[in-house]
């Protein structure tokens, strides 16, 4: 499995639309296998496919655009947004299972339902 996440300081990107970067990790049985950095840039055409030319299957951000995230899901692109914290700690809650938990929420997303389907749905 891929996951990107976009990242800012060691934290994950506020808004995808505007991040400039992207941690591509690639996971297996839950233990990383590596991680590689990429850069994502342009208009949302580019950014869409550049992220999709990553081959990841999850994308975990922080706040996204609706045009922006529906282009990604149909393209198959599972989508977990509204998320923020540092990304070391984000990719630790994701492969406990924790991910969902307040402290990860975006400030003001409390109580509000994760968008998390795509690809590979719940």
């Amino acid at each position: 499995m891929k996951i990107i996440l976009p990242h800012w300081q060691g934290r994950i990107s506020p808004l995808f639309d505007s991040a400039g970067l992207v941690l591509l990790v690639e996971v297996e049985k839950n233990r990383e296998l590596r991680r590689t950095t990429h850069s994502v840039q342009g208009d949302i055409l580019q950014r869409v496919r550049q992220t999709l030319d990553l081959g990841a299957d999850i994308l975990i951000c922080g706040a996204i655009s609706g045009q922006l995230e529906r282009m990604l899901r149909a393209a198959g692109l599972q989508v977990i947004a509204n998320i923020c914290g540092e990304v070391e700690d984000v990719l630790s809650a994701y492969g406990r299972g924790a991910l969902f938990d307040t402290q990860f929420l975006l400030p003001g997303c409390f109580g509000r339902r994760h968008r998390s389907r795509g690809r590979h749905g719940r």
